[in-house]
């Protein structure tokens, strides 16, 4: 199964905002400004796992796509027929 192009610093964005939410909700939890419940809990450590997968990949994806801008830019190709230096015949 293939997923579907996403732009790596939209994946970037929304991993750092379910890392915040996954940050703030144990916050207001322990100062009890929300109460506390199992769904609530689940909930705050999902952020937290999904945030940080989305985070990782949004990084990863905008690197691989810089360096295959530099390898595209590149003179040269593996695949160009050159001579080698020890075929040259004088």
């Amino acid at each position: 199964m293939r997923l579907p192009k996403t732009d790596p610093k939209i994946l970037l964005w929304v991993g750092a905002g379910m890392l915040v939410l996954g940050f703030v909700l144990p916050l207001l939890m322990t100062t009890q400004v929300i109460t506390s419940t199992f769904f609530l809990n689940f909930l705050s450590f999902g952020f937290q796992l999904v945030g940080m997968v989305l985070g990782t990949l949004g990084s990863f994806s905008i690197v691989k796509v810089r360096l295959d801008k530099e390898k595209a830019n590149k003179k040269d190709n593996l695949f160009e027929t050159k001579e080698h230096p020890d075929e040259k015949m004088d």
